[in-house]
């Protein structure tokens, strides 16, 4: 008699709707994982059409909401999170990194659920110098306006204390910058719009690990399904300067206008009294915060231990062309550039 394969359990996610997340729902689907999702009664699927799966509205400001949701489920994957540049310094931010995250994580605690929480590179540290940071990095950024950086890394604190007590285990993954088509947001999509146009491009100091949506995705899953309790993993990618980013850029669009490079440091005094005397800036300043750092990761771990990376996993992006690229092709069709 043939068997039949063992069944895959149940997957709750947050943040399931957004960028990132309907990514993941795509993937576990691949997967066969069922999912069920923590929606708003106005929450929108545009992203998640053809794709099979539970939902449940809530707020991860509700307790109560997250408990019952969660019932049932065998996995957490905890993405929720502001990522507008127009919020990420509100007090909102801090509010549904630290409440949020704590509310989803008891919920999963007490029904003996398996947690993984979705942070971030800017977790790790930034600095003004080129760096590359592990897991193990010291933190420096408290006392700056990275607001975001701060509040992730607070919510990791959060996590890691309560890791010993989690019957199924806690993980943190700290995904770098993420890029890939349906970025309606323009979160990072933005970036590469603004550097294919027909005009010199205005790069400062600093610099970030670009990474895919799916290779995110996948990564997640995999510390989902192989990632030691109580631990990080980074997922990383191509560590590019700014100017190399809008190099890249003007490569795969074929535009040859130049460059401009200069210091970031200076570029943030600017935006910065821009800001002060309420007078229009051509960069959002809370950007201007992140751009002119260095975000450099190294990915050594989660290769090693979840597979991060691995073609056998089903990763399929690896080079930075291949990355802005697949965003490019997006941005042409929508009409974007």
């Amino acid at each position: 008699m043939e068997r039949k394969p063992a069944k895959k359990g149940k997957v709750f996610v947050t943040g399931g709707t957004g960028f990132v997340g309907s990514n993941v729902v795509r993937v576990l689907r691949e997967k066969g994982y069922p999912v069920r999702l923590l929606v708003r009664a106005t929450s929108k699927f545009d992203r998640l059409q053809g794709l099979d799966f539970e939902t449940h509205v809530g707020d991860i400001l509700n307790y109560d909401s997250i408990e019952a949701g969660m019932d049932g489920c065998d996995f957490c994957l905890h993405l929720a999170c502001i990522s507008s540049w127009d919020d990420i310094g509100s007090p909102r931010m801090k509010q549904v990194a630290f409440e949020g995250t704590r509310n989803v994580l008891n919920a999963a605690k007490k029904l003996i659920i398996r947690f993984v929480f979705v942070s971030s590179a800017a977790a790790v540290d930034g600095s003004f110098k080129p760096m590359i940071n592990d897991e193990t990095a010291r933190f420096t950024l408290h006392g700056s306006r990275c607001s975001y950086s701060i509040a992730k890394h607070e919510a990791e604190a959060i996590v890691l204390k309560e890791a010993a007590n989690m019957p199924a285990g806690a993980v943190i993954v700290n995904p770098g910058e993420i890029y890939g088509p349906d970025d309606h947001a323009f979160i990072t999509a933005g970036n590469i719009r603004d550097m294919a146009k027909d005009w010199p491009v205005l790069a400062c100091t600093g610099g970030t690990a670009i990474v895919h949506v799916d290779s995110i995705a996948r990564g997640i899953i995999g510390a989902m399904e192989k990632g030691h309790s109580g631990e990080r993993y980074i997922l990383g990618g191509p560590n590019l300067t700014i100017p190399e980013l809008a190099k890249t850029v003007r490569k795969v669009t074929r535009r040859k206008v130049p460059i401009l490079t200069f210091p970031g440091v200076l570029a943030l005094m600017l935006v910065r009294m821009l800001a002060f005397l309420h007078l229009p800036s051509p960069v959002h300043p809370a950007l201007m915060e992140y751009a002119c750092r260095y975000w450099f990761v190294d990915d050594v771990k989660a290769r090693l231990e979840l597979g991060y990376g691995s073609a056998e996993e089903g990763y399929k992006y690896q080079d930075a062309e291949e990355i802005i690229a697949s965003v490019v092709g997006w941005l042409e069709e929508a009409g974007h550039i």
